[in-house]
């Protein structure tokens, strides 16, 4: 059975787990569980989803614990939220004496808060998977009677149980297999010789890191060829009103197909410190500047930018000095540019930060589990 919230950074690495599971046994079969909910969509159109309540504790970064309290709205809605998880609770009892699985892969958000709690009152096994170096709320709870917790990061960045916690990797998707610079680069038609920088911000976009480059997109344009990949939805009308145009600089909101390739051939990426993001970045061994979101739940893109640096597998800048200053990012791009020794060393420690083949990885977990 297979669990995760209905954002992407839950349910690719899923998907992922999945098909690795598929092709270890072939008779496997999949149950995938997901929040009941309007507009709810499968896992995967080949894979069984069902749908259980669940609420959602609403809290924000740097919010007081009497600024919870005045905020009624909020209040009123995480007061509302405990009844849909103890109905998803009730449910999740029925699903599991119903389906019987054998083994659980709990992804995390609260929609596996239920199933957890139905899972240790029945005594089936499960383990736990986290993206970032900050597990969210629902491994948190769960994690002390989960068989594994499964990490991303190195272990060192996380306080679970030492003899639980294994890091396994981050499950990414498949089109990043096999792919390498100069493959990518022949794909693409780029030649060796060319500089590339390539500004991703995630597929929802990042609204201030978009429109602080967009204030140095010509003079980027005189640096190198430049892709810049907004996101969608208003990210992208924002910043094409804000940028310089320049002949050497594209502005597009998305990139799917070839999004492997384009991160692949370029010799500087910008980037947020999403998990899924770094992993990806870290199987084509990019040299990378990381602009964390500073007001995400947790501050989990804060303590991921905090483990690269650690790591010196990238450069951090942040969002503020970001916002104040844009040259700064100007400037640091240039310089790494100018230094190939500087650039090849970031993107081999980032390589070298997250374990390969993190599907088959948790795939392997799970089949220990079940046949011990």
């Amino acid at each position: 059975m297979l669990s995760g919230g209905g954002t992407g950074g839950h349910t690719m690495p899923l998907i992922a787990v999945a098909d690795a599971l598929k092709k270890t046994n072939p008779f496997v079969e999949l149950v995938a569980v997901g929040e009941k909910k309007a507009g709810a969509t499968p896992l995967r159109d080949d894979i069984e989803t069902h749908y259980i309540y669940s609420g959602k504790y609403r809290r924000y970064y740097g919010e007081s614990l009497i600024s919870r309290l005045n905020d009624w709205q909020t209040l009123a809605l995480n007061v509302r939220d405990i009844f849909k998880v103890v109905a998803g609770f009730f449910q999740s009892i029925a699903l599991l004496r119903r389906h019987q699985p054998d083994i659980i892969v709990i992804k995390g958000g609260y929609v596996s808060l239920p199933l957890g709690f139905a899972a240790q009152l029945l005594g089936i096994d499960y383990i736990t998977h986290d993206s970032d170096t900050v597990p969210g709320l629902t491994n948190r709870l769960l994690a002390k009677d989960a068989i594994k917790n499964l990490v991303a990061f190195p272990v060192e960045h996380y306080s679970y149980q030492r003899n639980k916690v294994l890091q396994s990797g981050l499950p990414i998707r498949a089109l990043f297999d096999g792919v390498t610079r100069s493959n990518a680069r022949e794909q693409l038609e780029i030649s060796p010789e060319q500089k590339r920088i390539v500004i991703i911000g995630g597929s929802l976009g990042a609204q201030k890191l978009n429109l602080a480059v967009a204030q140095i997109s010509h003079q980027l344009g005189e640096l190198s060829s430049v892709l810049h990949i907004t996101g969608r939805g208003d990210q992208y009308q924002q910043t094409e009103a804000s940028y310089t145009p320049h002949p050497n600089y594209e502005l597009t909101d998305f990139v799917y197909e070839d999004v492997a390739q384009q991160l692949a051939a370029a010799d500087v990426v910008v980037t947020r410190a999403g998990a899924t993001t770094l992993a990806e970045l870290s199987a084509v061994g990019a040299c990378s500047i990381v602009v964390p979101h500073p007001l995400l739940t947790d501050a989990h893109q804060l303590k991921n930018a905090e483990a690269v640096n650690s790591y010196d597998a990238g450069i951090i800048i942040q969002q503020d000095m970001l916002v104040s200053d844009p040259k700064l990012l100007l400037a640091t791009v240039d310089e790494l540019l100018n230094d190939s020794k500087r650039r090849a060393w970031l993107g081999e420690n980032l390589g070298r930060m997250f374990r390969s083949n993190a599907a088959e990885n948790v795939a392997k977990v799970v089949a220990d589990v079940v046949d011990s």
